[in-house]
């Protein structure tokens, strides 16, 4: 048994949408990318767990859980991906829960998730497709506020962290969201003018549904680069520090933020570092581990700190 961590920046405007003008960045971020699918290849793992945030493509506010684990998922149409199943092993995911609400954490369950670029995105770039390895889909919500606390997304990766420990495979665990980024129509934008009757009620999107709300994205980064955006930049200084507050183990330094002094600052999107928050508790409850910062970018023509970060398990 041995379980592994790979946390990364998931903005899907990376897929070529929007070229960013730093060209060093752009092939600095790939470099990184195409590093961390080898590696990951090489780890070979038998289960992915993903923490993810969704982007009210499957979860809306009729019913909006704090967290949720799939039985069963297949990915959605957002941003280019392609619709199908995910290969959830229903029995590890089942088994997940229980251990979960064993430990006080009432998650809640899908037995039929739909999932957005939050998963697909990750599987597709560093885990060989959105079905070529068992995986488990853990959603976080991060973006339809009131939030979970990150002392209560703390415990929830300390539960799934020791179970995974007990499973005997190689587990890869993914926080995949962050780090600092501001798009438009999110966050309190939403209830601007009251909440949109979609967000509520949901129904999935038609390709032409995405392609407005992707095209009010793909404009704010081309109008961030240029200087003329009302979205925050990118904060470098602030995605540091929380990387680093991750790489020395201190998971606990943000139990009291306070989610509007984190939205000033790192924008409406930097409430999906609970991710990578998950991830880590889960990586630390797993055993005793070693983590690097593998790289950093701040990309506003992607809207996004881009960075990635991995983990290791430390010798005894």
């Amino acid at each position: 048994m041995s379980v592994a961590l790979a946390c990364f920046s998931h903005s899907p405007l990376q897929l070529g949408y929007v070229p960013p003008a730093d060209r060093a960045a752009h092939d600095g971020w790939q470099l990184a990318l195409d590093g961390l699918a080898g590696w990951v290849g090489d780890y070979d793992p038998e289960l992915v767990v993903v923490f993810y945030p969704d982007h009210f493509n499957g979860f809306f506010y009729r019913s909006m859980p704090s967290f949720c684990i799939g039985t069963e998922a297949r990915g959605g149409i957002d941003w280019g991906g392609q619709p199908g199943p995910l290969d959830v092993p229903g029995d590890i995911a089942r088994d997940c829960i229980a251990a979960v609400r064993n430990a006080g954490i009432d998650v809640a369950v899908s037995h039929r998730m739909l999932v957005d670029h939050g998963v697909t995105l990750p599987l597709k770039l560093f885990c060989g497709g959105v079905a070529a390895r068992p995986s488990l889909p853990i959603m976080v919500n991060c973006n339809a506020p009131p939030y979970p606390s990150f002392a209560r997304v703390r415990l929830l990766g300390e539960a799934v962290g020791r179970f995974l420990a007990g499973l005997g495979k190689r587990v890869l665990v993914v926080g995949s969201g962050g780090l600092s980024h501001d798009p438009p129509n999110a966050g309190p934008a939403m209830f601007a003018d009251g909440l949109p009757e979609r967000l509520i009620e949901g129904g999935e999107c038609t390709e032409a549904d995405y392609d407005r709300r992707q095209a009010r994205v793909i404009q704010a980064g081309c109008d961030l680069a240029a200087g003329g955006s009302p979205c925050l930049a990118p904060d470098a200084g602030w995605d540091m520090a929380f990387m680093e507050t991750l790489e020395r183990g201190e998971l606990d330094a943000y139990d009291d933020a306070e989610d509007d002094a984190l939205s000033a600052v790192g924008g409406v999107g930097v409430h999906e570092v609970r991710t990578w928050t998950a991830a880590f508790a889960a990586m630390r409850a797993a055993g005793r581990y070693e983590a690097t910062i593998d790289c950093y970018f701040a990309v506003p023509e992607w809207l996004t700190g881009m960075g990635i970060m991995r983990a290791e398990a430390a010798d005894a």
